[in-house]
C-alpha cells in the first residue's frame, strides 16, 4: 500500500504543470508597485527551478528569474520634486517562492537590484 501511494506522488509530482513567465513577471511588478516604484520595462531573460542542491527541506517551490534589463520609476521623488526618476537595472536576479496558492508567488531575495 505505501508503495502504491509514493508511486502515486511522484508521478503526480512529476506531472504537476509549470508556472507560466507571465506569473513570474507579474509577480516582481506587484512586489516593486507595492514599494513605490513603477515597472517601466522589464526584459526576463530566463526562468529556472531552483537547485536541487539549493533547496531547502519541505520549502515552498522556489523558482529563479533572470532579469536582463528591469526600468523602475520612482513615484515618490515624482509626487516630492515633480520630476520623473527613472532606475534602470541590468543582469538582476529574483528568487521567487510559492506563497500556497497555485499561480501566487513572492519576492524571496532580490540581487543586481540595490533599492531600499
Amino acid at each position: 500500500m505505501l508503495r502504491i501511494f509514493i508511486f502515486i506522488s511522484v508521478l503526480y509530482l512529476s506531472c504537476s504543470e509549470a508556472p507560466r513567465q507571465e506569473e513570474f513577471r507579474d509577480a516582481v511588478i506587484q512586489h516593486f508597485e507595492s514599494r513605490n516604484y513603477k515597472v517601466v520595462e522589464i526584459d526576463i531573460s530566463t526562468v529556472r527551478e531552483m537547485p536541487l542542491g539549493k533547496r531547502e527541506y519541505m520549502a515552498p517551490k522556489k523558482y529563479i528569474v533572470d532579469i536582463a534589463r528591469i526600468s523602475l520609476r520612482d513615484s515618490r521623488s515624482q509626487a516630492a520634486h515633480g520630476t520623473e526618476k527613472v532606475l534602470t537595472f541590468h543582469d538582476a536576479s529574483i528568487t521567487l517562492r510559492s506563497a500556497g496558492s497555485h499561480g501566487q508567488w513572492s519576492v524571496d531575495t532580490i540581487s543586481g537590484i540595490p533599492l531600499l
